[in-house]
């Protein structure tokens, strides 16, 4: 775990998971695949991936946002 200590009181603000080797290279491993198999997919479609994720984010932005200050 990387710990984030506040300066001001000293208290664990954040903490973090360290991955292993094995598991980077595993995600390595899983990106280089998808990367793969997504580079032929038409740009029209990725296009209308982003899109779809960029809707979906807007949508969920208030849930986001309180799960990303309830970590901090």
């Amino acid at each position: 775990m990387i710990r984030t200590i506040s300066p001001v009181d000293g208290s664990v603000v954040l903490e973090r998971h360290i991955h292993t080797p094995e598991e980077i290279t595993s995600i390595l491993r899983n990106a280089t695949e998808a990367f793969k198999a997504h580079k032929h997919t038409p740009l029209k479609d990725r296009i209308a991936i982003s899109t779809k994720f960029l809707d979906l984010l807007l949508e969920k932005k208030d849930v986001l946002v309180r799960a990303a200050l309830k970590h901090d």
